[in-house]
């Protein structure tokens, strides 16, 4: 009934732990994929390959999904040290990503760091978004789970494009790197609160 999903959902720390980092997860992913186009482009990279290079970021992220859901199943359903590790690669790859040349005559590195950013962070979003809310929820409170944590994940959509577009106008592309990179180590550091959590073998899915 409603007090076992409210139990379950609303009174639970580990689905708000997992919201909270959503909340950064979406900050960074919504604003570096949605500004890292301008920025190659500021930059001086030729339109053809700047596209070129964000294009690469889904692409690869397909793969780094079907690996993490793979790792977190070969440590017994322990989702939390892989998503925390992979968070904390996004944010190195993004640091590394501003301070290379990115522009006319730099093509392989930055392509490769934005593949790299694609392959850890799209199994990360997934993995919270989906898979931890049906561990958390369980079968009768798993939309519910889901619900919280997508909303979450939706306001740090909203801070990544007013919060974007303030920040570059002050502080220029430091800032707004700083702000991307400042979601996914907070969303790795809230991660690591659920570091030795696993799925209890009794839960049911189905």
């Amino acid at each position: 009934g409603w007090g076992f999903v409210f139990r379950q959902t609303f009174m639970n720390p580990r689905v708000w732990i997992v919201a909270f980092a959503y909340f950064g997860v979406d900050l960074f992913r919504y604003g570096f994929l949605g500004w890292s186009f301008d920025y190659v482009i500021e930059q001086g990279a030729p339109v053809g390959k700047g596209v070129l290079k964000i294009v690469m970021i889904p692409f690869v992220g397909a793969l780094g999904i079907i690996i993490s859901g793979w790792l977190t199943d070969k440590l017994g359903g322990k989702r939390a040290p892989v998503v925390s590790v992979m968070l904390f690669t996004v944010a190195l790859l993004a640091w590394v990503f501003r301070i290379v040349p990115v522009g006319e005559g730099h093509f392989w590195i930055p392509l490769l760091i934005l593949a790299g950013i694609g392959f850890f962070l799209y199994g990360p979003h997934l993995i919270m978004g989906a898979t931890m809310a049906m561990d958390l929820g369980s079968r009768k409170a798993s939309a519910t789970a889901s619900g919280i944590i997508d909303a979450m994940g939706y306001m740090g959509a909203a801070v990544a494009g007013r919060g974007t577009t303030w920040v570059q106008k002050h502080w220029g592309w430091d800032g707004a790197f700083i702000l991307w990179i400042s979601g996914a180590v907070l969303a790795g550091l809230l991660m690591l609160l659920l570091w030795s959590y696993r799925v209890p073998e009794d839960r049911e899915y189905l």
